[in-house]
């Protein structure tokens, strides 16, 4: 939720300043919070995609402060956050819940960037593959022709400094696969998100079932966040 107008104006013409510095090859999506889209928009000029933290389930009417997909897509968003697990644990975001608001994203022509991960209780407990094909059950709503990223985020390692081997990531991302496959769907690209930093996340982007990674608190320090997308050329 950090951010100002300065702040993501300023964000936003950094990228524009280092667009020449951007693997040609790598899609950098900024999801900043929604007053703040426009800013980005305007400054980073195209030189990254945006996307929307959060988004209503209904289409439109009287529901005061809330941001439809569609105003999203006005203010240059085309991709959307859903199931983030601040979302689900913070304001206790059901699975049917995720699966309106990916509905609401992909019925105006966003990417929903579908969220995923267990609660360290869970993970102790082996629970993961049960608690992931829980949270993915909700594509079943979701026609196939529609472009869709996963994401898996262990809350266990979300701002706590603790993150999975690379081993147990590359495990977690063919069960997730796997998932996919028993659904009747083609692979997806998946992301990892969990206490990402300049320091770990080249060990995640060199595993085969890695596409990128979703990152939170580093991603606020432009330089930082630019030397993570750097690491994608290596």
């Amino acid at each position: 939720m950090q951010g100002c107008t300065a702040f993501s104006e300023a964000y936003g013409a950094f990228f524009h300043q280092q667009r020449s510095a951007l693997p040609s090859y790598a899609q950098v999506v900024l999801c900043p919070p929604a007053p703040y889209l426009s800013a980005v928009r305007l400054t980073a000029q195209g030189a990254v995609s945006l996307g929307t933290q959060n988004t209503a389930t209904e289409k439109q009417g009287a529901f005061t402060g809330e941001i439809s997909a569609a105003m999203a897509a006005d203010s240059g968003a085309l991709y959307g956050l859903v199931g983030h697990s601040e979302r689900r644990h913070l304001y206790y975001e059901t699975d049917s819940l995720v699966q309106e608001k990916a509905l609401r994203l992909g019925e105006v022509g966003l990417t929903p960037i579908l969220c995923v991960g267990e609660t360290g209780e869970q993970h102790t407990a082996g629970q993961t593959l049960a608690i992931l094909t829980q949270q993915l059950s909700i594509l079943g709503a979701l026609p196939f022709s529609w472009p869709l990223i996963i994401a898996y985020e262990p809350v266990w390692a979300i701002g706590t400094g603790k993150t999975p081997t690379p081993e147990e990531v590359d495990q977690t991302h063919r069960a997730i696969q796997g998932i996919l496959t028993a659904q009747g769907r083609e692979p997806l690209p998946l992301l990892y998100g969990g206490s990402v930093t300049a320091a770990n996340a080249q060990s995640f982007v060199e595993l085969d079932t890695v596409d990128g990674v979703l990152v939170g608190g580093a991603s606020l320090k432009e330089e930082v966040f630019l030397s993570i997308i750097r690491c994608l050329e290596e």
